[in-house]
């Protein structure tokens, strides 16, 4: 997710939330999001945004369809969401399996006063 995120975003934050039975994951960057209407055709087999995507960087459309496929058959899920500002949201869930604890080493979040394991990617190759 954070890949295609700096790929077709420019850059991506991502976070990671420990909770009780679960993880979440979510990734943001500041491209051209995805339009309420499309949310759900995105994870369709190759269904490509086409007036967003730069054709010499690739891709057939299968990326979204295969990472949701494979995080169902995992009892997880994943969703879009428009970031305030412009770009998107991915909110990947997985459930942990019983007798399995995560640990993250925190740091403060510079957008609220909580804290939470944090990461960002910036593609700086100048494309």
């Amino acid at each position: 997710m954070t890949i295609v995120a700096v790929k077709y975003g420019g850059s991506a934050t991502a976070s990671l939330t420990p909770e009780a039975e679960r993880v979440v994951v979510t990734v943001e960057d500041e491209g051209p999001g995805v339009s309420r209407s499309e949310r759900e055709k995105v994870f369709e087999p190759f269904y490509r945004i086409e007036s967003s995507r730069n054709p010499d960087r690739g891709g057939v459309g299968l990326g979204l369809s295969v990472a949701r496929s494979i995080i169902w058959e995992h009892g997880g899920d994943i969703g879009l969401a428009t970031r305030k500002g412009g770009g998107l949201i991915v909110r990947l869930e997985l459930p942990v399996g019983s007798g399995f604890r995560i640990r993250a080493q925190k740091e403060p979040s510079s957008d609220s006063e909580t804290t939470k394991p944090r990461m960002r990617a910036v593609d700086d190759r100048g494309t």
